[in-house]
């Protein structure tokens, strides 16, 4: 079934779940985008029974499917690759944003969110870390 609302939010953009794919994510999901067309835009789909969940369906429909990890799966696969993530609130500022920092193991870095960047919730500045850190994955 195509989910809308609040749920969307535990679960990375599309855009996101497609580098992940790229970068070797294979772990099994509540749900997966999938186009049904060209001309259509990807959904997050969320099945009840196993045919519809994660890894069976994405090998079912491989071409148009693309699984859809929450955003702890996500943190914890780039724990395996030695990367760290950590998103926090800007408190003394008004309105308040969102800022990020990568801590990278091998070789040892961090790598945070620019002065000049403001982002207006979590999930933003999430999604903004996450693509960078995929950056330091081969």
């Amino acid at each position: 079934m195509a989910i809308n609302g609040n749920i969307n939010k535990l679960f990375v953009p599309y855009e996101i779940a497609l580098k992940l794919k790229e970068k070797g994510f294979d772990e099994e999901c509540f749900g997966n985008y999938d186009c049904w067309s060209k001309n259509e835009s990807a959904r997050l789909m969320i099945g009840v029974y196993p045919y519809f969940l994660g890894q069976e369906y994405a090998k079912r429909f491989d071409k148009t499917c693309i699984l859809a990890p929450l955003y702890q799966q996500v943190i914890d696969f780039l724990e395996t690759c030695g990367i760290y993530i950590r998103t926090y609130p800007s408190l003394l500022s008004y309105p308040m944003w969102w800022d990020w920092e990568l801590q990278i193991k091998l070789p040892y870095k961090i790598i945070s969110s620019k002065d000049d960047e403001q982002y207006k919730n979590k999930y933003e500045a999430l999604n903004k870390a996450i693509e960078e850190a995929l950056k330091h994955i081969p």
